[in-house]
């Protein structure tokens, strides 16, 4: 069961739409802010229930799950690293990191590992349960996690996720200390690729990507959410260290887990 977006834009609260279509996905761009939406989002117990059950690795065989969860693992490791060494850049350890949206748990098990203590937020259940295998604290809303807890709040490719976006950092900001740090990442719906490939570009997900975000109104957004912008950067997603992870993990689990990759992941991975 979906309803329709709000009237108003959830970035600036305008109501100056442009309604288009990209393949057959109805969307609202706002003309104010740039920022896109989709013109139907899910009831809000769908996305409690998509989410906690169904936004998982499927795989018949739990082995095979397993071993593609941490072929992934392998493959992200030096984007890891470069985010580590980000946040190093503005807070120290020790200090607290919470990763919102934190999935099996792989950046905070590497951040950990730099002196940071972790805690994690994660609607998933058997992401969850993965977490709590390595030792993780983990919850499964952010209303659990302690008020002025986190020294740092990372958002790795979750505020697309959000449809009320203003109301979920609003609620965020209370887990933060005063002086605390949130980093952001998500996709850039201004990029050449999405220009050029359209609805096949691999980020345009809206099944389960609500809001499509600009450089632009990503900066709107946090501002009125009450936060400082430091920098707000348009990058591409992977970096020539990350194209070689990628294809050393391919190769690793194919040749010794027998684990193979599907053809479109090794056609669109890179992009």
């Amino acid at each position: 069961m979906s309803h329709a977006a709000n009237d108003t834009c959830p970035i600036c609260t305008k109501s100056d739409w442009r309604d288009f279509k990209l393949g057959s996905t109805a969307l609202r761009e706002c003309r104010s802010c740039t920022v896109t939406v989709n013109a139907l989002l899910p009831e809000n117990s769908e996305l409690d229930a998509y989410y906690r059950q169904s936004y998982v690795l499927k795989r018949a065989d739990e082995s095979v799950a397993l071993l593609t969860a941490e072929r992934r693992r392998y493959s992200r490791f030096p984007e890891q690293v470069s985010l580590i060494a980000d946040i190093q850049k503005h807070i120290p350890s020790p200090a607290n990191v919470l990763d919102v949206g934190c999935d099996r748990g792989f950046f905070l098990d590497e951040i950990r590992r730099h002196g940071y203590s972790v805690r994690g937020v994660e609607l998933s259940e058997s992401a969850r349960a993965a977490c709590d295998a390595i030792g993780i604290s983990v919850t499964g809303t952010l209303g659990e996690v302690p008020e002025k807890w986190a020294d740092c709040v990372t958002l790795w490719h979750v505020l697309e996720h959000i449809p009320q976006p203003l109301d979920f950092l609003s609620v965020v900001r209370t887990r933060m200390t005063d002086h605390g740090t949130l980093m952001v990442r998500v996709p850039d719906f201004s990029t050449l690729w999405r220009s050029i490939l359209g609805s096949r570009w691999i980020w345009f997900q809206p099944q389960n990507h609500y809001v499509h975000y600009t450089a632009r109104s990503l900066r709107l957004l946090l501002e009125n959410a009450g936060f400082s912008v430091i920098s707000c950067v348009s990058r591409r997603a992977n970096t020539l260290l990350t194209h070689r992870a990628y294809r050393v993990a391919r190769r690793t689990f194919k040749k010794s887990m027998g684990l193979k990759t599907p053809l479109r992941t090794q056609r669109w991975q890179n992009i």
